[in-house]
């Protein structure tokens, strides 16, 4: 009895440090993806950032952790189309605090503001960036812009490209599938706030623009998208400078060399070509009978003959290319509830009355024009730059992108005003109304 009750007892105290040692070793040993992502709501804010950063760190892999521990409520949140409406159905704002704690989880760990409507991870370290693409194969997508792609308040086409571009499903898809995504800020986001004196306040960004290149792993530029595109635009824009970069992948780099300087004179002749197609299409340009296939007037004569109206009227022949689709139609419905909750009630009534689909549509023309504008002009002179040997070699070194910035965009990084001061306009201020620290 005495010494089966002394067996017992010490069967209980071996039970006791073995599940005591199984504890400790569950303890220290590393927490899963999926463990990370149900702690970046923990009630410490200590251990809900530490997640974030061990989600991160892993990099895609990381944020598809998190979408599939919260993909319920980010599919409470986005939007689907009605077939009534031709427009999207808004889900209620979001207010409470364990959504928002996810969506800014979500936006630190991809790298992106309203990560939740992307799913799109960013690289901010350019040695990761270059790691990943070697490893992978894929060319880098990258973004510069004014401000940062995580804050709300990045530089207007910055925000754009999350509506129309990232939030797209085809563009999305492209990229997420075929494409390492990196993000450099050029500088700091001009921002702007009105106070009405009555507790009101409007806040809006001032100029700035922003730049696609396309790049192979080592950071030599291939091409360049600059500023804002429409959805079909841009995926074209894509395609080719996808299929430069695979035709150069095993070339040596004088043919590298060869190659993209007769892509880049190719592609500069042929946006010319469609630019005084529409022209002649417009009855602005009188066609050349005797013209063979890839003909333009030179460029001079047709940036002569296209002043606003034009590139309004120009727009128009390619809307296809700016037309959004129901993700970013849902998003513009998020960001703007007032304009989406008056949808039913002019269900009667004429279409144009629908405040939102006004708000769609308008935005739509703006973006078909901003298309055709940064492809006939702005692209075209980076092809020629391209095709003359004018671009530097090597991305990283930020020298293209100065060039890009002075003599396309107009705000070169030695104006500290961003080209909005001008030496001749008088304010009545003194000093011209400037604080400088």
């Amino acid at each position: 009895m005495q010494r089966t009750l002394c067996s017992t007892l010490m069967t209980g105290l071996a039970l006791t440090i073995v599940i005591s040692m199984s504890s400790s070793s569950n303890a220290d040993a590393p927490l899963t993806l999926q463990q990370q992502a149900r702690l970046v709501t923990a009630a410490s804010e200590q251990q809900a950032q530490a997640a974030i950063s061990a989600l991160r760190a892993v990099g895609p892999a990381g944020l598809q952790a998190l979408v599939e521990e919260y993909r319920r409520a980010i599919d409470q949140h986005v939007s689907t189309p009605s077939a009534t409406t031709a427009a999207p159905q808004v889900a209620p704002v979001a207010s409470d605090s364990s959504w928002q704690r996810v969506k800014a989880a979500l936006d630190a760990v991809g790298g992106q503001y309203d990560c939740y409507t992307s799913r799109l991870y960013w690289y901010t370290d350019w040695d990761a960036a270059q790691a990943a693409a070697k490893q992978s194969g894929k060319p880098i997508l990258s973004l510069r812009l004014l401000g940062k792609l995580t804050d709300e308040f990045s530089c207007a086409n910055s925000r754009f490209f999350r509506t129309t571009l990232y939030a797209n499903d085809e563009v999305n898809s492209a990229l997420r599938e075929r494409f390492v995504l990196y993000w450099q800020t050029v500088r700091p986001v001009p921002k702007v706030t009105i106070d009405f004196g009555d507790g009101r306040k409007l806040e809006r960004t001032l100029t700035g623009n922003s730049i696609h290149y396309i790049l192979d792993s080592e950071g030599r530029p291939i091409d360049a998208l600059p500023g804002l595109y429409g959805p079909q635009a841009f995926l074209r824009g894509l395609e080719a400078a996808e299929a430069a970069f695979a035709a150069t992948k095993s070339m040596e780099d004088f043919q590298r060399t060869d190659y993209l300087r007769q892509y880049h004179q190719t592609q500069a002749d042929q946006i010319a070509a469609r630019w005084n197609t529409d022209l002649e299409q417009l009855g602005l340009l009188k066609p050349d009978p005797t013209a063979c296939a890839v003909h333009s007037a030179p460029v001079d004569a047709l940036v002569a003959l296209t002043d606003d109206a034009a590139w309004g009227r120009i727009a128009q022949l390619h809307a296809a290319d700016a037309q959004l689709d129901a993700a970013s139609r849902a998003l513009i419905a998020a960001q703007n509830p007032s304009a989406a909750r008056a949808m039913p009630l002019a269900v009667t009534k004429a279409v144009v009355e629908n405040p939102l689909l006004r708000l769609v549509r308008a935005f739509q023309n703006t973006l078909a024009i901003d298309s055709v504008r940064n492809e006939y002009t702005f692209h075209r002179q980076i092809h020629e730059w391209f095709a003359g040997g004018q671009t530097p070699v090597d991305i990283d070194a930020n020298q293209l992108n100065e060039m890009v910035y002075a003599q396309l965009f107009l705000t070169p990084s030695n104006d500290p005003w961003l080209g909005l001061l001008t030496g001749d306009a008088y304010s009545a201020l003194d000093n011209n109304g400037l604080c400088q620290k």
